[in-house]
C-alpha cells in the first residue's frame, strides 16, 4: 500500500511540473523567452494563395521555450475577444511598432534566443497568423 501511495504522489507531482505557465491578456505586460522565427503567408485579397495572386505577408514570430495558457486579465472590465482562455500556446506573432525593435530583430536573425516584454491579445483579423499575438514593448537578445 505504501508503494501505491508513493506512486500516486509521484504522478501528481509530474502533473504539477508539466503545467503550462498562465499569463494574462493585456494591459498587463508579460516577459516571454523563445526563439525568433519568420514565416510567410498569403494576404489580401483572399488570404489563400500567393501563387494565386494574394499579397505576401511575412512576419516575425516568437517560438516559446515553454508553452503558455493565456487567460482573461482580471483588471480588464471590457467585453472583447480577449475574454476567452487559450491553452497550449507555443508560437506568438510579434506586433512591432518601433524602428529600434525592427533593427534588433533583423540584426539578431532567425533562430536567435530572445526575451520579449509586451502585451498579449487574441487574433481578430486575417493578418493575424497565430492564435495569440504579442505587442512588443522591449526585446532583449539572450
Amino acid at each position: 500500500m505504501k508503494i501505491l501511495i508513493t506512486f500516486f504522489y509521484f504522478l501528481i507531482s509530474l502533473n504539477i511540473y508539466a503545467a503550462n505557465k498562465q499569463v494574462e491578456y493585456g494591459p498587463t505586460a508579460v516577459e516571454l523567452i523563445g526563439k525568433l522565427k519568420r514565416e510567410t503567408f498569403p494576404g489580401r485579397p483572399n488570404y489563400e494563395s500567393i501563387k494565386g495572386g494574394d499579397e505576401i505577408e511575412t512576419h516575425y514570430y516568437l517560438s516559446l521555450d515553454q508553452k503558455i495558457d493565456v487567460i482573461k486579465n482580471k483588471n480588464d472590465k471590457l467585453m472583447s475577444t480577449n475574454d476567452e482562455s487559450v491553452k497550449n500556446v507555443d508560437v506568438l506573432q510579434l506586433v512591432i511598432s518601433n524602428d529600434s525593435d525592427w533593427a534588433k530583430l533583423k540584426k539578431a536573425g532567425v533562430g536567435t534566443s530572445v526575451k520579449i516584454k509586451g502585451t498579449l491579445f487574441k487574433r481578430h483579423t486575417g493578418h493575424h497568423h497565430s492564435r495569440i499575438l504579442l505587442e512588443v514593448q522591449n526585446i532583449r537578445i539572450q
